[in-house]
């Protein structure tokens, strides 16, 4: 597999990432196109992202591709809410009838996280944020619980149901390094499973693009 990796300067225009976009997306010998986030303030990132077309999609993160996802039938699922669930199911830990809890309300992890879960038969999924007033009870309530609001170890074991599946799915840059939400020490003494980070989603995530990019490999001369 080559990878092809086009960076732009800080204050580049929205019309020359777009332009970038567009032959990327064009261009037949190419069959993954994924843009890093986030990107500079005066970017709008969701308009870059919604020129790629779903097929090439790898991030799944366009309109299209998003809205695939709510009919269930993603061509390429958003990819770090793929890598966990994929974790998931590979540690054996059931999501079917179960509660989740999602802290946190991004489109690309926390909104694209809860569509997963439902289509995989989640008995309820909760979207809250650690300000709002139903956090502990529903985070107290969850057999899954997901940390995604990037805030470095606002998570605590006091508000993690005992015996609850962990997902630290929080990316913070600290002056110690790279962070997740969850507070390590308290939550593994109650939790059942953990999954960290760093170390946890960031291989999965990396993962699923390449799957993805493979997938769209075999999708050729499909429609894009």
């Amino acid at each position: 597999m080559q990878w092809l990796h086009r960076q732009f300067s800080a204050n580049e225009s929205q019309g020359n990432v777009e332009r970038a976009i567009d032959e990327l997306a064009s261009d037949p010998q190419v069959h993954g196109v994924f843009v890093q986030l986030p990107l500079p303030s005066q970017l709008d990132a969701f308009a870059i992202i919604d020129r790629i077309p779903p097929r090439k999609d790898v991030d799944g993160l366009s309109k299209r591709s998003l809205g695939q996802l709510v009919r269930g039938k993603p061509t390429h699922p958003p990819a770090t809410p793929d890598g966990i669930v994929q974790l998931l199911e590979l540690y054996g830990i059931e999501v079917r009838s179960r509660s989740v809890a999602i802290v946190g309300k991004s489109v690309e992890i926390a909104r694209a996280l809860a569509l997963l879960f439902v289509t995989r038969g989640a008995a309820d999924v909760t979207l809250v944020e650690p300000s709002d007033a139903r956090f502990a009870a529903s985070a107290a309530a969850a057999d899954i619980l997901v940390a995604a609001a990037e805030k470095p170890g606002f998570l605590s074991g006091d508000v993690v149901k005992r015996g609850a599946t962990v997902v630290d799915a929080g990316y913070n840059r600290t002056p110690f390094g790279v962070t997740g939400d969850i507070e390590m020490d308290s939550v593994q003494k109650v939790a059942g499973a953990i999954l960290p980070m760093p170390g946890g989603i960031g291989p999965a995530t990396i993962a699923c693009l390449l799957q993805h990019t493979w997938d769209s490999v075999q999708l050729k001369g499909e429609p894009a």
